[in-house]
């Protein structure tokens, strides 16, 4: 999907020392859709706090014999082509934190902007990390009043094979609706704007099927939305 990724002399190495075998593979996974954020459980947020991101990334490098490689000094060069209107210049390198649903710690790297670079510009990470990666800013809500609101899945009986995800019209944001709550989940406090839309996806194993359903919202503010999951196929969900 358009992300570069440049390997300096030695950039690669193995952990504790010994000689790493050539060739090496690379192994990438792009993403800059929601959906595809929502297809690999993940969410943009750092602890509680709201994240807009430029694109993100899974990166892993082997050597001829499998051993996997350390990386110094590699760089990532992303296309921007996601919903960040505003905050291109605020963003900031974060890696993944594993959890049951996959968030975001700050990560030790500068990150650039360049608006010249590429078709709409370009960000660039001067020193990555293995695993995942990504390019974000936080939230300010300038102008905004931030709020929460809740989801009830009307036909399961619990959210241990349930899970709801809110996908922001006007950033590039998602959030997992994780907070247990009365009947339902929620998102955490203060996390999306009053006025927001967007929309909510719930998503069911039921008896081992695939179940899910969709709803276009508006925020209006510490709002209840109701959905109710029904059969369907994993290609149907995809246009979601």
């Amino acid at each position: 999907q358009g992300i570069r990724l440049i390997f300096p002399a030695n950039s690669c190495t193995i952990s504790g020392g010994g000689t790493a075998v050539a060739p090496f593979t690379v192994d990438l996974i792009e993403i800059f859709r929601r959906g595809d954020m929502i297809a690999h459980n993940i969410h943009t947020f750092s602890a509680q706090q709201a994240l807009i991101s430029g694109g993100m990334f899974w990166v892993r490098v082997t050597d001829a014999n499998g051993a996997n490689l350390n990386m110094s000094g590699v760089q990532a060069v992303l296309p921007y082509q996601t919903d960040a209107i505003g905050y291109e210049n605020s963003m900031q390198y974060f890696i993944g934190v594993a959890g049951p649903i996959l968030s975001w710690g700050t990560g030790q790297s500068e990150l650039t902007f360049d608006e010249t670079a590429g078709t709409n510009g370009e960000f660039t990470i001067w020193n990555i990390m293995g695993g995942w990666s990504n390019c974000d800013a936080f939230n300010q809500f300038t102008g905004q009043t931030p709020t929460q609101f809740s989801v009830k899945v009307s036909n399961v009986a619990d959210y241990n094979n349930t899970k709801v995800f809110f996908a922001l019209d006007e950033f590039s944001t998602v959030a997992a609706l994780t907070t247990p709550d009365i009947g339902g989940v929620k998102t955490y406090d203060n996390s999306i704007a009053t006025g927001a839309t967007g929309k909510v996806i719930a998503i069911s194993l039921v008896e081992g099927m695939l179940q899910f359903a969709s709803q276009d919202v508006t925020v209006a503010g510490n709002d209840t939305f109701t959905l109710e999951v029904a059969p369907g196929t994993v290609a149907e969900l995809e246009t979601l």
